[in-house]
């Protein structure tokens, strides 16, 4: 995948470059890097416009998930939504809790994120470094996604279990005619104590329902006027319209 950083004229752009360095490097270490170019997935739902697939990841007992749907709905209005931390207890599967907990920038923060599991198993929280990049061929935009372990940040319940390992991303492409297609990809270790079983059937259940909540949620008057404000470039760099 060939990406380029969002801000082409934006004061913080090194930081974001070194960033996406660190970013790269992480993924080869972990293998990640690997799983990206074989991407052996295997078709497990498809409902209301939506497909889910799963994949094995070498060396790992949790599979990866991947959620793919287009909308009629505009780019900046699915990056709205992403902005939008608050909100994504209303649409993101079993999340019960999220803030933005630091913003670098308009392509790089920080993010803390509850997901409530079924009982009896605790429930996991994580801290979430997020940075968004663009496609230089595709334009599509990357918002990445991955768990900072290192990152000190006050569990919201003692009963929470810190996740270790996660990495993903949201990909949003204009695909012409008004429509976006949105595919959202994630490979998570959940730590502590919990069923193997129970975290592979929830990656089937977790991106199906949370992309049939984003389909209505997305619909709001806020993230439909939302606008880019873009570099001499082309390349967007902040809200020229923002109303969440």
């Amino acid at each position: 995948m060939k990406a380029k950083a969002i801000s082409l004229t934006h004061p913080l752009k090194q930081h974001v470059r070194t960033g996406l360095l660190v970013l790269l490097i992480s993924l080869l270490l972990s293998g990640l890097w690997g799983q990206v170019v074989r991407a052996e997935w295997e078709l497990k739902d498809e409902k209301d416009g939506i497909k889910v697939f799963v994949q094995k990841v070498p060396g790992s007992d949790y599979d990866e998930f991947k959620g793919v749907v287009t909308l009629k709905t505009s780019v900046a209005s699915v990056l709205a939504m992403l902005d939008d931390t608050p909100s994504y207890t209303k649409w993101i599967d079993k999340c019960a809790e999220a803030k933005l907990i630091k913003l670098l920038s308009f392509t790089e923060r920080y993010i803390y994120q509850v997901s409530d599991l079924p009982w009896p198993v605790d429930d996991r929280d994580v801290v979430i470094h997020s940075v968004i990049t663009q496609e230089a061929e595709t334009k599509a935009i990357i918002v990445s996604t991955e768990a900072d372990a290192k990152y000190e940040y006050p569990s919201s319940d003692s009963d929470n279990v810190r996740v270790p390992f996660s990495q993903g991303y949201y990909r949003i492409l204009d695909v012409g005619d008004g429509q976006t297609e949105i595919t959202w990809r994630l490979h998570t270790v959940p730590g502590g104590s919990i069923p193997t079983s129970l975290v592979n059937a929830l990656l089937v259940e977790m991106p199906m329902n949370t992309l049939k909540n984003l389909k209505k949620e997305i619909m709001q008057k806020k993230y439909q006027t939302a606008a880019f404000e873009f570099s001499p470039e082309g390349s967007p760099i902040g809200w020229a319209v923002k109303e969440w």
